[in-house]
């Protein structure tokens, strides 16, 4: 077991970091199968990391007091949203679509017309969810991450300041 005040001793900041950049890099990992707006899992699977990447930003947000690691979660939240809204939609639609195929024929029109428009909506939605990872890149969260990591380096100590010149009264 390593000593806990030794040389190998992590301080509970670079701890922090290293959990938020491992799940800022598996929510970005999904960022190209969201994009392309096909695969609604996709959509899941981003939304799912970027909500325990919030947890993260939560639990550990007292170790970074920088008005950086504000700007960091407030990505995070905003891109969470645009894709939570998403996720939502496709959710509503395959419930009224399985809804639909649990009927009779006579009765599936007007469901379906519900999910014409929700399949709209959706449509509309993912270009709120392109903005937002588009957002995303332009904000560069990787950078911001190792801006405020920056500042977990352990500081020098500072140099002494010198003392009050002492006159030789020999002199």
């Amino acid at each position: 077991m390593a000593d806990p005040e030794g040389a190998d001793a992590v301080s509970l900041a670079q701890c922090a970091e290293t959990v938020l950049r491992q799940r800022l890099e598996v929510m970005l990992s999904h960022a190209a199968r969201v994009r392309l707006g096909a695969d609604i899992e996709a959509v899941h699977d981003m939304r799912v990391a970027s909500r325990r990447l919030r947890a993260a930003v939560s639990v550990f947000g007292e170790q970074f007091p920088s008005s950086t690691f504000v700007k960091f979660a407030t990505e995070v939240r905003l891109v969470t949203r645009a894709l939570g809204t998403a996720r939502d939609l496709d959710v509503i639609i395959g419930s009224l679509e399985a809804l639909a195929n649990a009927q009779p024929s006579r009765r599936q029109a007007g469901i379906m017309a519900l999910v014409a428009a929700k399949r709209t909506e959706r449509r509309r939605q993912q270009k709120a969810v392109g903005t937002a990872l588009a957002r995303l890149e332009k904000r560069d969260l990787p950078a911001l991450l190792d801006a405020i990591s920056a500042g977990l380096a352990p500081k020098p100590p500072a140099a002494p300041e010198p003392g009050p010149v002492q006159e030789n009264a020999d002199a």
